[in-house]
């Protein structure tokens, strides 16, 4: 421990961003995910735009529900996302818990 911890604090640890995307890349959530703390659980990388969407899972999302975030924030949330780094456009990942395994699917 170094002597200057103490009166700077603790260093937070890094974060790994596995992504090739930028990390200032813009990305949708929903209010769910940042504002709640509900967990990630559906991912849709979209065909049309190569867009990202990280949601909680809900059935019905409304458009005022949706939040923009950079690509690093949604790994800061949840860094397990990090496991869908490569998954290719037009393809969605599901997960029943926070620990869950991702499913993938050709959305």
């Amino acid at each position: 421990m170094s002597i200057f911890s103490g009166l700077f604090g603790k260093k937070e640890n890094p974060v790994v961003f596995k992504f090739s995307s930028p990390e200032n890349e813009a990305c949708f959530t929903c209010k769910h995910v940042l504002e709640e703390n509900k967990p990630i659980l559906y991912v849709s990388h979209d065909e049309e735009d190569g867009g990202w969407q990280f949601l909680c899972g809900a059935e019905n999302h409304e458009e005022e529900d949706a939040r923009i975030v950079s690509l690093l924030e949604i790994v800061k949330i949840d860094p397990r996302v990090n496991a869908l780094y490569e998954m290719p456009e037009g393809v969605c990942a599901e997960r029943k818990s926070k620990d869950g395994e991702w499913k993938a699917f050709k959305n």
